[in-house]
């Protein structure tokens, strides 16, 4: 939804990592 934003597909995979990270981190 907001990874539109980001750039698309890229924004998108993006997003998903520092979803990871920040799940795994907090």
């Amino acid at each position: 939804m907001s990874d539109n934003v980001n750039g698309g597909a890229g924004g998108q995979a993006h997003k998903k990592r520092l979803t990871e990270m920040s799940h795994c981190s907090g």
